[in-house]
Order: structure tokens, then C-alpha cells, then sequence
């Protein structure tokens, strides 16, 4: 791409806007292929010389319409990487949706403006662009974490998941991990967060097409999931998650999927939430001192119990002392049971020598509290 000069392919039924839009197109430095009808766009494309980095096609054409022939293109190998941005005077979330379902990358409206498409044309190809950098990075490292999570539990990776999240400072970290558990189970996601700043949006492939955006924004009022073909939209207030290779051909694996996810945006929500808090340092000194407090009054409890036993401990002693004042055994005799007796003190002391090893364990964790709370 960096060696040429990008080529769009214009895909319009009406020629005098045909002319329009790709005279738009070249005063911008791009080369223009045209093609009147779907058909005609096909023939051509079985042609090297007529190769192209980008397809721009109205929907509403005579014969093959824009959804049919963008699921036609990308049959064809050579072209199934070459983004797609759809033209309609359409715009609910309906014709978004099936144009994201066949493909498309961008979907603009007309009456087009000469700006917006330019505009659009750029930011897809800048995207692609990315995204083709990115693929090979991650199917590098996609290997080694498949390769780990051979050796952990499904539960393992959501208590792993938990922990981890509650050191997440920034959305992108919140996303990151995400996008880490959701390529271990394969499984190809985007979320959106919805800030007061405005939206955030992070697919774990690269950037997020602005067509694959619209959706999920427009997705939002639906139900807490959303099923669209293999895909599965989730919505919650701050943020919603799309997850595009749902196994809806496995039942069972598609609930588990379903169940695991749910659980892991409630750790999600949990984390947003602190995020986006005016109030978070005073939230996190009252989790603090709650912490600290349960602390106290379980070392406060641990040694009350350990002088408890020491008294009866003595009581034994004693009571052992006594009873073989009276009892007339011998020598031998005595001596057995002041061995017996030793033992159990000696363990006994060895039960109280780990609790102060938990006494110690509790400072510790307090410390770190203090470290990782503090301002």
C-alpha cells in the first residue's frame, strides 16, 4: 500500500452521481475503478489489472443488491481483505445490521457528502492498514497463551480474571484483559465503553470499524443480550461487549459461554464504576479501613483463644501432677505420662507458633492495603 496508490472501486447504478463521487475520490489522490451493477463489478474483479484496495457500493441497484454482492466478494480470496463501505439513502439499525452481517466496514448516507466519504475512504484504509500489522503479532502470541491455559481451570481464569481486574486504571487495561480471556477460549470480541467524554472503542484485533461501532451503539436499547447470526451483543450501562463467534451450533457450549462472560461483566461494571467515580479515593480508604478493622478483630479473637488454651493447658499440667500424687505408680508410670503430656504441649505450642505466623501474615497484607490504596 505504501508503494502505490490506493484504488477504489465505485459500485453505482446511476452514472451521473457515479462521475460525482469519483471525481470526489481522485481529486484525493486515489485511483477509481467503475462498474454500473454488481454483475458487471464481479466480471472485472476476475481480472488482475483491475485489482482494488477498496470498495465503495450503493445497496439499491438493479439485480444483485450491495449486501448480495459484498457476501460475493468476499468468496473471492484474493479480494476477502478488501474493505467495504456501503452507500444507501437507508439508515436504521436494521440495513446497518445487515451490512455489518455480510461484512462492511462503513455505511454512509445518502445524499453523500463529497467530505464525509473522502473522509470515510481514509479512515477504512487506515484501519485495514493496522489491523494487517497487528495479525501477525497476534497469532504469534495467541499460540503461547493458548498453550498456557492448558494448565488452569475454566474457574481458575475467572478468579484469575477477578484478581486481575482490580488493577486495572484505564479502560484500554479493562480491555486488554478482556481480550486476553476471550482469545483463550477463541472467541473474537470488540467493547465499547460509554464515558461522559464520549465512547471508547477497542476490538482485540486492532481498531474498531466505524460501521461494527454504529452497531454496537445503536444495539444499546436492546435487551442485556443481543443475538444476531454467530454474534452476541452484551449491554451494560457503562459499556457493551460484542462477541462475534458465538458457537450457536453447540448449545450447551454456547449457555457456558454465555453464563462465564455474564460473570466476567459484573467484574467489568465493578471496575468501570470505580473508574469513572468522583469519589474513588474515598471509596477505596473505606475499603481500606473495613479491611483493617476485620483484621483487628480476628487477631483481637486469635489472642483471646491462645490464652484460653494456655490456661487449660496449665490446668492439665496440674491436674496430670496431681492425680499421679495419688494414683502410687511407679516411677516408670510417671515418667510415661510426663512424656505423653510434654508432647501434647509441644504441639500445642506449635498450633500458637502458626497463629502468630498469621499475625504476621495480617500486618503484611495491611502494607501492601496501605501501598497500593494510598494517594
Amino acid at each position: 500500500m505504501s508503494d502505490k496508490i490506493p484504488t477504489v472501486f465505485i459500485i453505482e447504478d446511476d452514472p451521473a452521481l457515479m462521475e460525482l463521487n469519483a471525481l470526489h475520490i481522485a481529486t484525493e489522490g486515489y485511483e477509481v475503478l467503475r462498474a454500473e451493477s454488481a454483475e458487471e463489478a464481479l466480471a472485472l474483479m476476475q481480472q488482475p489489472e483491475h485489482a482494488a484496495d477498496l470498495i465503495v457500493s450503493d445497496i439499491v441497484m438493479p439485480g444483485m443488491d450491495g449486501y448480495e454482492f459484498c457476501s460475493e466478494v468476499h468468496q473471492l480470496p484474493e479480494w476477502l481483505d478488501v474493505p467495504f463501505i456501503f452507500v444507501s439513502s437507508l439508515s436504521t439499525l436494521e440495513e446497518r445490521l445487515k451490512g455489518y452481517e455480510v461484512g462492511g466496514d462503513d455505511y454512509i448516507t445518502k445524499p453523500i457528502d463529497p467530505k464525509e466519504l473522502v473522509q470515510k475512504i481514509a479512515r477504512v484504509l487506515d484501519v485495514r492498514n493496522k489491523n494487517r500489522q497487528l495479525k501477525e503479532e497476534i497469532t504469534q502470541s495467541q499460540s503461547v497463551a493458548m498453550q498456557a491455559m492448558t494448565y488452569s481451570s475454566d474457574l481458575g481464569q475467572v478468579i484469575e480474571f477477578f484478581k486481575n481486574s482490580v488493577t486495572c486504571e484505564s479502560y484500554a487495561a479493562i480491555a486488554e484483559l478482556f481480550f486476553d480471556f476471550m482469545r483463550n477460549n477463541g472467541l473474537h470480541s470488540s467493547i465499547q465503553f460509554h464515558t461522559p467524554q464520549g465512547q471508547l472503542n477497542f476490538g482485540d484485533q486492532g481498531e474498531v470499524s466505524p460501521l461494527e461501532a454504529n452497531v454496537i451503539e445503536m444495539s444499546r436499547k436492546k435487551s442485556r443480550f443481543f443475538d444476531f447470526g454467530s454474534r452476541t451483543i452484551i449491554n451494560y450501562q457503562d459499556f457493551s461487549i460484542l462477541i462475534k463467534n458465538m458457537p450457536i451450533d453447540n448449545p450447551d457450549k454456547y449457555g457456558i459461554y454465555k453464563d462465564t462472560i455474564g460473570t466476567l461483566c459484573n467484574a467489568i461494571e465493578a471496575r468501570v464504576t470505580v473508574i469513572m467515580s468522583d469519589d474513588k479515593n474515598r471509596k477505596r480508604q473505606a475499603l481500606v479501613d473495613a479491611i483493617q478493622d476485620a483484621m483487628h478483630e480476628l487477631k483481637q479473637t486469635m489472642a483471646e483463644m491462645q490464652k484460653d488454651n494456655m490456661a487449660v493447658i496449665e490446668t492439665m499440667v496440674n491436674d496430670v501432677d496431681n492425680a499421679m500424687m495419688v494414683l502410687g505408680l511407679t516411677d516408670e508410670e510417671e515418667n510415661r505420662i510426663r512424656e505423653i503430656a510434654m508432647k501434647t504441649t509441644d504441639a500445642i505450642e506449635a498450633v500458637f507458633g502458626r497463629v502468630v505466623f498469621i499475625e504476621a501474615q495480617f500486618d503484611t497484607v495491611k502494607a501492601r492495603l496501605d501501598d497500593v490504596f494510598s494517594d
